[in-house]
């Protein structure tokens, strides 16, 4: 993440961070907290279904797929 803040302090862009990101200050960088934001996210998992899982990423699969049991998975 410090290479997004460091981009955004060469005025390259604008970066969006989590309010638990601790990015420090600089007095060339404007930082505002966004309240009550209208803007949602969503997200996917994708992976090569011909390709064999790690052990490692077949039980995060396994353990996103109970947890979010109300979301159809293939």
């Amino acid at each position: 993440m410090l290479d997004a803040y460091e981009l955004t302090r060469q005025n390259v862009g604008i970066t969006l961070y989590p309010a638990s990101a601790n990015i420090g200050t600089d007095s060339s960088v404007c930082i505002k907290r966004l309240v009550n934001p209208s803007v949602t996210a969503s997200y996917v998992l994708i992976w090569d279904k011909n390709r064999q899982l790690s052990h490692a990423a077949e039980e995060f699969l396994k353990y996103i797929q109970t947890r979010y049991a109300e979301i159809p998975f293939p």
